[in-house]
């Protein structure tokens, strides 16, 4: 019988912050930055820009709203 395939979604932003629904966007970033990955998929939360990506990414500076082409709202 075939093995399912699931993916752990993170439950918090590193600041803190919970993703939930509403409040989170997500993403893939293409990569192969490890063998046998294509990609990762990607978190960005909507409070505060931080960008989590699973499986991490070994390369630094990869997953932030400007490489991934997502834009912050201003905040008053």
């Amino acid at each position: 019988m075939p093995r399912a395939l699931t993916e752990q979604r993170p439950e918090y932003c590193p600041t803190g912050h919970p993703f939930v629904a509403g409040h989170m966007i997500v993403g893939w970033e293409p990569c192969h930055c490890t063998a046998g990955h294509t990609g990762h998929r990607t978190y960005w939360c909507e409070f505060c820009g931080a960008v989590v990506e699973v499986p991490r990414c070994v390369r630094g500076g990869v997953a932030t709203p400007e490489v991934l082409g997502l834009a912050r709202p201003e905040r008053q």
